[in-house]
């Protein structure tokens, strides 16, 4: 029965009287009518039985009803089950009403995997000033749920909540500052990094951060320190190379992948008649890059090894290179390689 029902009936049994029903018979009805916790039934579909029903849920939570505050969050939910566009009810809610069906709505959604309706629903809350939503929302725009990555959009938005403290947004704010200093075009790459070490630096202040959140902070940290030294290391290599190759192996010795291409690149020269040029020592820190996954290092090292005469070992990183897809020339050294053994092997039959 939804409350209409039950008052009509209520004013029916007292007619002459006119008597109202209680409020705890009017709380009782809506309770019955919104069904139990952990559901979302329609309470009578119609949009002004919510918004009576509202009204009544309201006084019995002032009052101090028991359960009063759950059969509100009952409301609220068959509000957005009845009528999935929410925006019609920003005039008829209260404020506060409104903004409690946004939260609900939006983070069901969310939870749901259903991140194109949850997206503009956490934008709306954002908009309104909630650090959650506006950390949900950089989330988006880093993972590309619900729309398509966009780095700046994700910092605008996880910064906003950082900045009063949000400790996840701030892991976001400083993973998208990182992130964003190696995408193509950007302006200002060193200003990047440095702000993302400055959000890890301020991470790490928390007493109680995590162990988690700790090792994120020194992950950048460390990263950063890596790319600083690796650029330091680069502007060394024509005036003063030995000092270079010795920066770069520091950072290759802690697992820097783009320390490794670098060496690799470097010993690889073309001009034999330069005294770093080694091929022996380029396939080297190619294939430590390489086998830690640096696709990139695939078809480099193939080559070099071609150069040392290796042309097993040359093919199998260009067929490697061909299945990653990294680079267009793969298939054709692949093949030269292919030719190379098979007169190889026709010239020792």
């Amino acid at each position: 029965m939804s409350i209409f029902s039950f008052l009509k009936k209520k004013q029916e049994k007292n007619a002459g009287a006119a008597p109202k029903p209680s409020v705890s018979e009017a709380f009782e009805a809506v309770k019955s009518a919104y069904g139990t916790a952990g559901t979302r039934n329609n309470g009578g579909g119609a949009k002004s039985d919510h918004i009576h029903a509202l009204k009544v849920v309201h006084f019995a939570m002032k009052e101090g009803f028991e359960g009063a505050e759950d059969v509100w969050l009952r409301i609220l939910e068959s509000i957005a089950l009845d009528d999935p566009d929410l925006k019609v009810w920003s005039k008829r809610l209260s404020a506060a009403d409104y903004k409690k069906l946004l939260e609900l709505e939006s983070n069901r959604a969310f939870k749901a995997g259903d991140y194109q309706k949850a997206l503009p629903l956490l934008i709306n809350r954002a908009k309104g000033g909630d650090l959650e939503a506006a950390y949900l929302v950089g989330a988006c725009y880093f993972e590309g749920f619900g729309t398509e990555v966009n780095l700046d959009e994700a910092i605008r938005w996880s910064e906003a909540a950082a900045e009063q403290g949000h400790r996840r947004a701030i892991i976001y704010t400083m993973g998208g500052y990182f992130a964003r200093r190696t995408a193509p075009g950007n302006p200002d790459p060193k200003g990047d990094l440095k702000r993302s070490a400055d959000w890890a630096q301020r991470l790490l202040q928390y007493t109680d951060a995590t162990e988690d959140e700790s090792a994120s902070a020194n992950i950048v940290l460390r990263r950063c320190r890596l790319d600083g030294k690796r650029e330091e290391a680069l502007k060394l290599l024509h005036t003063d190379w030995k000092e270079s190759v010795k920066l770069l192996e520091e950072n290759a010795g802690e697992g820097d992948l783009l320390s490794m291409f670098s060496l690799g690149f470097f010993y690889g020269s073309e001009d034999k008649s330069q005294p770093w040029t080694d091929y022996g020592k380029s396939a080297f820190w190619y294939r430590k890059a390489a086998e830690r996954g640096d696709k990139e290092s695939f078809l480099p090292l193939a080559k070099v090894l071609y150069k040392t005469a290796d042309y097993e070992e040359a093919l199998h990183w260009a067929e490697k290179a061909k299945e990653a897809e990294t680079d267009e020339d793969a298939a054709a050294v692949c093949s030269f390689i292919r030719l190379k053994l098979r007169r190889i092997q026709s010239a020792d039959a």
